[in-house]
């Protein structure tokens, strides 16, 4: 648009200049004549002395002014018209005949005037009629040698074609003699100085388009090239690749920009590396969690065995009571067989004891391992929290980032669903580990009650294999002995029930917890594979 205007205002501006110029040249050319007709009519009128110019003849005039005239034209000419204009100057008569011309030369005859060399007819010539027609400008008088005034001339100019090129022509009129100095110039010679000049301006404005093109250039290589790194690391980033920098160090906006892009990078793949280090801690903990679950599985089994094993001897001892107790009613008498009977009772008693004793440890080690799962389930409770607050910095920032961000944004939308179904399975093993060890706490308290019981049954029974000898008369206290003792057995037997129906629970916790993890460790899997698809 610059280049334009200037160029349309240089175009007016020489156009106007020309114009100036050819009017210069016109008034110029037009102030020659009328001052060399001044100077001419005063060599003539010093000439002629007392002679009256209107009465005198012009042959005579001539005659007596003809070496000054022809002196005086080519002196004008030469040092005044050839300077300024390329062009011819001549005087004529009215009817067009040429009276002096600046090739004639001192000396010649005045027939010579008129010879062929220079008789030229200038009377068919359109301008001429118009210098006829033309009454001009009076631009003075002279003082005659008779003191009165003479009219001088009269002025202007005209133009014609000739051989396809137009002439400027300037005139001033003789008064009294009907004399013509006629100068004429071609146009064209005339504005050759403003061609020159709309030559220069033509230079200077292609100069300047050429120097406005190459600054054009230099001015689009100077922006480009740093936004078209900028648009060349967006697509990277757009392809997952964050290890990379923008090398543009400019103090401009640019600058700013690629500063802010370095430092998007930057908090994107320290994001990255972040989410990485979580999923790694997630997974060493899903890890440990698994190796729990199975120690906690085998523990469970065990427990399990020895409570089958608790159940069996209280049947075992169940019988044995039975047994004792018929025999009692049957006969007293077999004092051998009840001793024995009575140290089979409490060899059984022994290892009721021993066995409660092993069931009180292993529910005691159950309780700890469940401790240990809530200590776990607490860290998987950590880690969601602190995964959920990884995600959200991750959604800030990629909101941040705009349109190169929505993939990311999505990717932290994932990890914060994650974190919440992690947290969410947290608080439900949370919930069935509570239950557990509340149910480890009863079957503890059963147990205790059950050894208590079988301590005091032992103490009876010793107490009947010391009061042997009186074994007869106390044959209905040993029975009713036995009988508290077969509640006992009772009570010990539903305990036992009731610790395996734990068991069995904590069986279902530990598959539950197990189906969690299994869930938590397919999706961390899934972030795992989309965080690798970013490089850093």
């Amino acid at each position: 648009m610059v280049i334009v205007t200037v160029s349309v205002l240089g175009f007016f501006s020489y156009s106007e200049f020309k114009d100036s110029l050819l009017e210069i040249s016109k008034k110029q050319l037009s102030i020659l004549t009328r001052q060399t007709v001044n100077s001419m009519t005063t060599i003539i009128y010093n000439n002629i002395s007392n002679m009256n110019l209107a009465d005198a003849n012009p042959l005579m005039i001539l005659m007596s002014s003809q070496t000054e005239l022809e002196r005086y034209l080519k002196d004008t000419r030469n040092e005044v018209f050839a300077p300024l204009f390329k062009g011819n100057i001549y005087l004529t008569d009215s009817k067009g005949k040429v009276l002096l011309y600046e090739r004639v030369t001192k000396g010649k005859k005045l027939e010579k005037v008129f010879s062929k060399e220079i008789d030229k007819d200038y009377s068919q010539k359109d301008y001429f009629d118009d210098i006829l027609e033309d009454r001009g400008e009076k631009l003075g008088y002279i003082k005659s040698q008779g003191g009165g005034l003479v009219y001088v001339s009269t002025s202007g100019y005209t133009s014609y074609m000739k051989n396809g090129q137009k002439w400027i022509v300037a005139y001033s009129k003789m008064s009294g003699l009907d004399w013509i100095l006629v100068a004429e110039v071609k146009r064209a010679d005339m504005i050759s100085e403003a061609k020159k000049v709309g030559n220069i301006v033509i230079l200077v404005i292609a100069s300047g388009i050429l120097l406005a093109a190459v600054i054009s250039i230099l001015f689009s290589r100077y922006l480009s090239a740093p936004i078209t790194k900028v648009s060349n690391g967006m697509q990277r980033i757009a392809s997952g690749d964050f290890s990379f920098n923008l090398d543009i160090e400019r103090g401009d906006e640019l600058g700013d920009l690629a500063k802010h892009f370095n430092e998007m990078v930057d908090k994107q793949s320290e994001m990255v590396y972040q989410i990485k280090d979580v999923i790694s801690s997630l997974n060493k903990s899903g890890d440990v969690l698994e190796n729990t679950l199975e120690e906690l599985t085998d523990d469970m089994d065990s427990t399990l065995d020895e409570v089958n094993k608790i159940s069996a001897s209280t049947e075992e001892l169940s019988a044995s009571t039975e047994q004792v107790a018929t025999m009692a009613d049957e006969t007293s008498g077999i004092v051998v067989d009840g001793n024995e009977s009575i140290q089979s009772v409490i060899e059984q008693m022994k290892k009721i004891k021993t066995t409660v004793k092993k069931s009180v440890e292993v529910i005691n080690n159950l309780d700890k391992k469940s401790a240990k799962i809530g200590n776990i389930v607490d860290l998987i409770t950590d880690i969601s929290e602190q995964t959920n607050l990884l995600a959200l910095n991750a959604a800030i920032e990629a909101a941040r980032a705009g349109e190169a961000g929505k993939g990311f944004a999505v990717v932290a939308e994932e990890i914060r669903d994650l974190a919440s179904q992690s947290a969410a399975a947290a608080k439900d093993i949370r919930g069935l580990i509570e239950e557990t060890q509340a149910g480890t706490k009863c079957a503890v308290t059963t147990i205790k009650e059950g050894t208590a019981e079988v301590q005091a049954g032992e103490k009876v029974i010793n107490k009947a294999g010391k009061a042997f000898r009186g074994i007869k008369e106390a044959t209905n206290e040993t029975a009713l002995e036995i009988e508290e003792t077969s509640h006992a057995t009772q009570d010990l037997a539903e305990g036992s029930n009731q610790v395996a129906s734990v068991v069995d629970d904590l069986d279902e916790i530990s598959n539950s917890v197990r189906d969690i993890y299994k869930e938590v460790d397919d999706k961390a899997n899934k972030l795992e594979k989309i965080i690798s698809q970013f490089e850093v």
